[in-house]
């Protein structure tokens, strides 16, 4: 759908915001009860401060699924009242296109619903730390022309 160079704008509390898309990270995850889902995530870079000068989004597989915007967070415990999502938890192979960054051809990935519109995501890619990441439901992005 989006490919790698390419200039995406998004909007985030009304504010939008664009990056240019580096690479595509292809995630086919088996989550804790055996069953397999996938789906694309999109790495941007742009000039900006953090949290806006790397990110990423991603849509999950299915007609209904959000999109979600993911940055990185210095939080290192899902919220409270977050309830864990068990069929996007799990061990995902992953393949990619354009800049990888720390992606390696395996991950765990442990995702929770914190709210509404609102994610939360422990991540390890093989022979690294743990990253912590904060999401919210976007509107879908769009190529600037």
């Amino acid at each position: 759908m989006f490919k790698p160079n390419k200039k995406i704008s998004i909007i985030v509390d009304g504010q939008t915001v664009t990056g240019t898309l580096t690479g595509v990270d292809y995630y086919v995850l088996e989550d804790f009860g055996g069953k397999k889902c996938k789906w694309p995530s999109y790495t941007l870079v742009s000039k900006q401060k953090a949290p806006f000068n790397r990110y990423w989004f991603v849509k999950w597989q299915g007609k209904n699924a959000p999109w979600i915007l993911w940055t990185k967070s210095k939080q290192r415990l899902a919220p409270k009242k977050a309830k864990m999502i068990f069929e996007k938890s799990g061990i995902a192979h992953i393949k990619f296109v354009g800049d990888f960054g720390a992606s390696t051809p395996w991950a765990s990935l442990i995702q929770y619903k914190a709210g509404k519109d609102k994610y939360y995501c422990l991540e390890r890619f093989a022979n690294s730390k743990v990253m912590y990441f904060s999401g919210q439901k976007i509107a879908k992005p769009k190529i600037v022309r």
